[in-house]
């Protein structure tokens, strides 16, 4: 029975992530095959989509999804641009420069992954979560396409544990579409 049940999880699983990826993909072939004056626009509706996939296949309990993008001007900032899952207040901005921009930029600039499964525990050195913000873990990842970088998607949980090591490739795959979609 227990080995039927995992066959069945799965499988299920499988089910739900062509479900999730599947529409992403084709708008992603869209984008690739629209002329010029579409393709800004059906690369906007992309970003929907993925932020929606990260927030339902990612981590567990009240999951949010958010992508930040960079403002312009000087000091270089990323930005919280749009989110799904978890209605919760607005992210703050992340200014390069700081304690936390420089752990978030030199992530960008190294393709690398932040990940912290408990923030009261092992929160990266200069991370910080100001009030009201309550979440407890999260993965942020660079949205990247070679070398241009467009920004980061953070994905958080209310729970401890919530954002798992075993989701960061997850959220690393989800990251490399909005790129693609951005590129």
């Amino acid at each position: 029975r227990a080995q039927q049940a995992a066959v069945d999880a799965a499988v299920a699983m499988r089910v739900t992530m062509n479900d999730a990826l599947d529409p992403i993909v084709r708008q992603l072939g869209r984008v690739a095959t629209a002329d010029r004056h579409e393709r800004a626009a059906l690369a906007e509706a992309a970003v929907p989509m993925v932020l929606d996939s990260a927030a339902h296949l990612a981590g567990t309990g009240r999951v949010r999804a958010c992508l930040y993008r960079f403002a312009p001007g000087k000091p270089t900032m990323l930005v919280p641009a749009q989110y799904a899952g978890r209605v919760d207040d607005p992210l703050e901005p992340i200014t390069d420069g700081t304690t936390e921009g420089d752990l978030v930029f030199g992530m960008l600039r190294h393709n690398q992954h932040l990940f912290c499964p408990d923030i009261s525990t092992s929160a990266p050195a200069g991370w910080r979560i100001t009030a009201p913000q309550t979440y407890k873990s999260f993965a942020a990842v660079p949205v990247a396409a070679g070398h241009n970088a467009f920004g980061m998607l953070m994905v958080d949980s209310l729970d401890a544990d919530g954002v798992r090591r075993a989701d960061v490739p997850l959220i690393r795959l989800l990251g490399g579409l909005l790129a693609v979609a951005l590129a």
